[in-house]
């Protein structure tokens, strides 16, 4: 994933500084497609999207491995023009995610046999920029971006389910990740609200949008505890 990070930045740096001067070159500048560099399209858009979104919360302790959700999330992107000379855009929107783990688990789990469910939900509110590659038949458009994203944490709880077998001597366990008496105190327990970033690019051909991204929290959800997530998201542009 950082390799992938450090990728998408310097493809957006390049992609922006060799747009700029092949537009400030005498590049084509409108929307029509006509000549032979790249379409100046700076009109505004909004997006509707699906998302395979996985989650991963990763431990700092030692012999505590790190926790991957399977994800789905839906979405809207505005974007907004900032220039009347570049393609250059700010993205607003907000983000649903919904993440999920079931796992066989035994004595090695620290539970008896039986299945251990996590479930995550959060609200994201990406705020980027956004730079629109549009190719001279204006159809086909790239535009990588950079941002912040605002996250309220929704829900955040695993459930213990004990297998036929030993429900006979165990009860099931549930956990509030925000509860301060299930986390065993403040330290442990999770915060409602996080800032982090995220870095990516999207693919357009006339309304359709294919995109993918990487992000993560910029501090901890909890005491050694981080959250990070990629994206692979197809849409509607309009």
């Amino acid at each position: 994933m950082k390799a992938m990070k450090y990728f998408l930045t310097a493809a957006l740096a390049v992609l922006a500084t060799g747009a700029s001067a092949q537009f400030t070159n005498g590049g084509s500048s409108s929307a029509s497609g006509s000549g032979t560099g790249l379409v100046k399209d700076c009109t505004p858009y909004s997006r509707l999207y699906v998302s395979y979104n996985p989650q991963t919360i990763k431990y700092d302790f030692d012999n505590v491995d790190d926790l991957s959700l399977t994800g789905f999330s839906v979405g809207y992107t505005y974007g907004l023009s900032v220039s009347k000379e570049l393609p250059l855009f700010v993205e607003l929107g907000a983000r649903f995610n919904y993440s999920f783990k079931n796992k066989d688990v035994g004595e090695d789990d620290y539970y008896d046999e039986g299945e251990l469910k996590t479930k995550y939900m959060n609200l994201a509110v990406p705020v980027n920029l956004a730079y629109k590659l549009t190719l001279p038949n204006g159809k086909v458009s790239i535009t990588p971006f950079v941002g912040l994203t605002f996250k309220y944490n929704i829900k955040a709880e695993s459930k213990y389910e004990p297998s036929d077998e030993a429900s006979e001597w165990v009860d099931e366990v549930e956990i509030d990740y925000f509860d301060k008496d299930d986390m065993d105190g403040d330290d442990n327990t999770w915060s409602r609200f996080q800032v982090g970033w995220q870095i990516g690019a999207g693919l357009s051909y006339n309304s359709l949008y294919v995109g993918l991204h990487y992000g993560a929290d910029f501090g901890e959800v909890a005491k050694k505890t981080k959250i990070s997530n990629w994206g692979l998201s197809v849409g509607v542009n309009f």
